[in-house]
């Protein structure tokens, strides 16, 4: 896991250097083109890097912090992402000076960088390919860039709070009629001569396409962030898939282990409103190591890797196999589910018809986690640790199973 973070932050490096000066080269070719103030060169060229530079700063503050508000946590951060948004982004930047100002589609743009960052790096980004292309452009006014800065802001609200139903209908319909009525208010208006209908036309135009992009968007952003991974996750735990028969053949009590250790899990993560799927997944193989004959992260990795487990299952699992101090709240939820199940199954080996004091079960496992520390830097909170013991308390017919 170390060494692909490794690989994973010097490609990363690479990449954000390849992008300041890039955008830095391209704006400074684009304004020889369209300007012909050698200093008017220059300062598109530094404004342009100097802008770069701040929005790279915001993303990695933001990753450090754990504040990427539309990269959810449970779906990992990928920097690709945001950086293939970007460049497009960068052209959109240099393509808009040639076209009518009523034709720009920049709330689009604002809203599909917020989407693979957060609030401030989209609003950082936009602003910036926004004043890229009002340099670019001899003549344009102030009102262009507020008329496309208002939109971009609003779109980035508007959106910032859709879940994992990705129900945006409300928001791009409010988006376009904000648009819509800015275009009014800040070019038609201002148009010489009398209103005429032509003059609706680019704005209309506009409108529908940015109502059609971000449809598509969103159902882009779902795809990568959310449906890839929960397939695959629905694959590797279904009954017949090829390591989960393995684990059983191999070793039956640690498949009912892993199984019911998955079932509570599941049932925990969606009390605390977590990713059920995630820990649901990492649950059901964190014991598989036992297929090398030793269930530590080093044997399990190599299983991980080759079945392709998604990158949030891999580091939840790092977690519970590899580190004694967990950031993640799904971590403590499959740690204890897996020690209550294994504590019960141990009670009931011996004695099927044992009566059991699960509170008593739950507060041992509770007080030997946190002797251990591992909650110590974890943000689970005293509040989701009682709503998890309640769980646990209330699961007893299904414990039965277990005898």
């Amino acid at each position: 896991m170390k060494e692909e973070k490794n690989k994973e932050l010097l490609f990363s490096v690479i990449i954000s250097v390849l992008l300041v000066v890039i955008t830095g080269a391209s704006v400074c070719v684009c304004s020889w083109f369209l300007l012909e103030n050698e200093y008017q060169i220059i300062r598109n060229g530094v404004m342009a890097v100097m802008g770069t530079l701040v929005v790279l700063y915001i993303f990695w503050i933001s990753v450090e912090k754990g504040k990427l508000d539309y990269q959810k946590k449970e779906y990992g951060v990928s920097f690709r992402r945001f950086a293939i948004v970007y460049s497009i982004g960068l052209l959109f930047a240099l393509v808009c000076p040639i076209l009518p100002y009523a034709g720009w589609p920049y709330m689009v743009l604002f809203a599909a960088l917020a989407c693979f960052s957060n609030m401030a790096c989209g609003v950082a980004a936009g602003s910036i390919f926004l004043m890229i292309t009002i340099l670019l452009v001899p003549g344009a006014g102030i009102e262009i860039f507020i008329l496309y800065f208002m939109s971009g802001i609003v779109a980035i609200v508007l959106f910032q709070n859709i879940d994992e139903t990705f129900q945006a209908g409300i928001p791009i319909v409010l988006s376009i009629l904000f648009l819509l009525v800015c275009e009014m208010a800040n070019i038609i208006l201002f148009v010489d001569g009398n209103l005429r209908m032509e003059l609706f036309v680019i704005p209309v135009i506009n409108i529908g396409c940015c109502a059609i992009i971000l449809v598509v968007l969103i159902k882009l952003h779902r795809y990568l962030t959310i449906n890839k991974d929960k397939k695959r996750c629905r694959i590797v735990v279904a009954e017949d898939y090829p390591l989960m028969v393995q684990l059983k053949e191999k070793n039956r009590k640690e498949y009912n282990r892993a199984i019911h250790t998955a079932y509570l899990s599941e049932r925990i993560a969606q009390k605390l409103h977590l990713d059920e799927t995630v820990a649901k997944t990492a649950a059901s193989y964190l014991r598989i190591g036992i297929l090398q004959e030793e269930n530590n992260w080093d044997s399990a990795k190599r299983i991980y890797e080759e079945h392709k487990f998604p990158s949030e299952v891999r580091e939840l699992l790092w977690e519970c196999l590899n580190d004694n101090r967990p950031k993640k709240k799904e971590t403590i939820v499959v740690l204890v589910a897996d020690e209550v199940i294994a504590t019960l199954q141990e009670i009931f080996a011996k004695n099927k018809e044992a009566d059991v004091d699960y509170a008593q079960v739950v507060d041992k496992i509770y007080k030997e986690k946190i002797a251990k520390g591992i909650l110590r830097d974890n943000p689970i909170t005293f509040m989701e640790l009682q709503i998890m013991r309640k769980q646990f308390l209330e699961e007893k017919l299904y414990y039965d199973i277990l005898r």
